[in-house]
């Protein structure tokens, strides 16, 4: 690995140890629906990269990577529970707009 590389994985490293924390909550933004979903969708695009990207560093060269085992569980974890957050974004949303039809 050249240092280029290491530099990137240690950037990326940090920025996930610095919002890892955060990754299993709702995004709790007072924005509208179409926003909110944006956002989630970002997320779990993150998420996914990250995913792809911690599985192949654990896989290909495990005493090279500052990711562990335990990061991949996290990232699996936040992926289920954001793709929860946006199903249940989309059920709030499909039920606002059938009230409002009713009224």
């Amino acid at each position: 690995m050249n240092k280029t590389n290491s530099n990137t994985n240690n950037t990326e490293f940090n920025i996930y140890k610095d919002i890892a924390k955060d990754l299993l909550n709702p995004i709790n933004e007072d924005v509208d629906v179409i926003t909110k979903k944006h956002l989630y969708l970002s997320k779990l695009i993150y998420l996914e990269h990250l995913h792809k990207r911690v599985f192949k560093e654990l896989n290909t060269n495990p005493q090279n990577t500052l990711f562990k085992t335990d990061d991949i569980c996290l990232i699996l974890k936040a992926i289920k529970k954001n793709k929860h957050f946006i199903k249940t974004l989309y059920t709030e949303s499909l039920h606002n707009s059938l009230s409002k039809i009713r009224s």
